[in-house]
């Protein structure tokens, strides 16, 4: 992957109500998600990584230009604020059983790209401008004509996005099955 011209976004504005608490602090694999989604990031070859949503001091974040507008507000901040990228790859901060090597496959996209039945994680091609018009990820997929990529069956469990307690501890579950069997190779 070219991370030079590609900038990996982690999308952590949101106001995580389901959750109850600050998705991107929820302790995750002796971390927590938003360090959790940096390194997935950073797995995929990618040098350049923002945090959008509110300023974070661990890592390079913008704040959104208006707050809890959604992934589609992070979107437009970070395209206002860091111009010039010839790509952006979007992910939200709550994937934390997301393979690096699916954003590596992102980050070889020229045009838009998104896996099938899941808007986020996205390729958005750099130099675009999104109409004020568009309300959702979805809008703005369609609106750039988005080519959708088969999810293979084995990796579809990465996709799991955690948005209320039961998914969380469910997410933990997994991870922690997914590190026994990994110590038993």
């Amino acid at each position: 992957m070219n991370s030079v011209k590609l900038l990996g976004v982690v999308l952590a504005g949101g106001r995580s109500s389901r959750m109850g608490q600050d998705k991107s602090e929820l302790a995750f694999a002796d971390s927590n998600m938003l360090d959790v989604m940096i390194n997935k990031l950073e797995l995929s070859g990618l040098t350049n990584i923002l945090v959008s949503g509110r300023k974070h001091q661990k890592y390079d974040s913008i704040a959104d230009d208006t707050s809890y507008t959604g992934p589609l507000g992070g979107i437009r901040s970070t395209l206002a604020q860091r111009p010039g990228y010839a790509g952006y790859i979007f992910l939200p901060t709550d994937m934390p059983l997301l393979p690096p090597t699916l954003l590596t496959s992102l980050g070889h996209s020229t045009q838009a790209t998104f896996f099938t039945n899941h808007p986020l994680p996205c390729f958005i091609p750099g130099q675009i401008s999104i109409p004020l018009h568009l309300k959702s990820i979805k809008d703005l997929l369609e609106y750039l004509k988005a080519k959708p990529v088969a999810i293979p069956e084995r990796l579809s469990q990465g996709f799991l996005n955690l948005n209320d307690p039961e998914s969380y501890q469910y997410a933990l579950l997994v991870q922690q099955s997914l590190q026994s069997k990994g110590q038993k190779k």
